[in-house]
């Protein structure tokens, strides 16, 4: 299995390809090289400085597309060559969902989404959370299915966003509240009409509607994967420990404060019917690349 994985708040600080911030994971599982990393230059003249982080990837019809954290976007072909780069009035484009030839923009900074064009400079509010338009709910991710948009967002925050325990799985188009209670909830994905998210903070990923979970690595934070078929693979990032007052240790976000843990890796996994019966068949550690992922594609 292979992955295009998004490197997030990098600032130079990898040991290895500091400029770089896609990577190309093989599983191996296969037959190829064990673990094999091909890292991606996103180079183009309309780029005046390296990137330092790229955050949401999306298919869009024989190519990935990618949104760095100031504005630009990249359109990536086959070949892994940046063909088309633009700008668009949208910092912090934290996930994206292609529908009907549009893209629909998770904007953290905004707590809205936002309907774009690809290519064009056509943009507008399709939904909001709240009129002054800030990031009070940390809305980090969305999907599509059967005609419905779905998205994860941490809820409200004392101070830091470890401070926020209410976040939920929400339907914008009914309005209804899928799941709530959750900490620090990442990447919503519709995998054949089933939808499927990464309890970031407790290292889970769990799917809405079943009790059982697959905690990836209690030590990491967990956000980004990627589905076929047969396999999974999943994105953990270094992140904070933090203790609850139960005593329980939560992961939080690398930015937060606390002990630094965990490891910058994506995980390869056997499906099976229920989450926790999934058999890891391989990780990659990715520490040297850098310290987080945000998203994961196949492609």
């Amino acid at each position: 299995m292979k992955v295009i994985l998004s490197l997030t708040n990098k600032h130079g600080k990898s040991k290895k390809c500091p400029d770089i911030c896609l990577l190309e994971v093989d599983s191996g599982v296969f037959g190829g090289l064990l673990g094999r990393v091909k890292p991606i230059s996103t180079e183009h003249y309309k780029f005046k400085h390296p990137a330092s982080g790229i955050a949401s990837l999306v298919r869009y019809k024989d190519s990935l597309i990618f949104f760095t954290d100031n504005c630009m976007v990249g359109q990536l072909n086959k070949q892994y060559q940046v063909e088309r780069v633009w700008t668009i009035p949208i910092r912090h484009s934290h996930s994206v969902v292609c529908v009907d030839d549009k893209f629909y923009i998770a904007s953290t900074s905004r707590d809205c989404v936002v309907e774009s064009v690809p290519f064009e400079d056509k943009h507008k509010i399709f939904w909001k959370d709240n009129p002054g338009r800030q990031d009070t709910i940390h809305l980090n991710s969305i999907a599509h299915r059967n005609g419905e948009f779905f998205i994860t967002a941490f809820g409200p925050r004392k101070e830091f966003w470890h401070s926020a325990d209410a976040g939920y799985v929400k339907n914008i188009t009914t309005g209804e509240m899928v799941v709530t209670g959750l900490k620090q909830p990442h990447t919503v994905t519709n995998v054949k009409d089933e939808l499927y998210y990464c309890n970031s903070a407790t290292s889970e990923v769990r799917k809405v509607g079943s009790d059982y979970s697959l905690v990836v690595d209690p030590n990491s934070y967990v956000r980004g994967m990627a589905f076929t078929d047969t396999m999974l693979a999943v994105a953990t990032s270094k992140g904070r420990k933090k203790s609850k007052s139960t005593g329980k240790d939560l992961v939080t976000n690398f930015t937060d404060p606390g002990n630094p843990t965990g490891h910058c890796a994506v995980h390869f996994y056997k499906r099976a019917e229920k989450l926790c019966d999934y058999k890891k068949v391989r990780w990659v550690n990715l520490d040297d690349y850098g310290s987080e992922i945000f998203d994961v594609v196949v492609f």
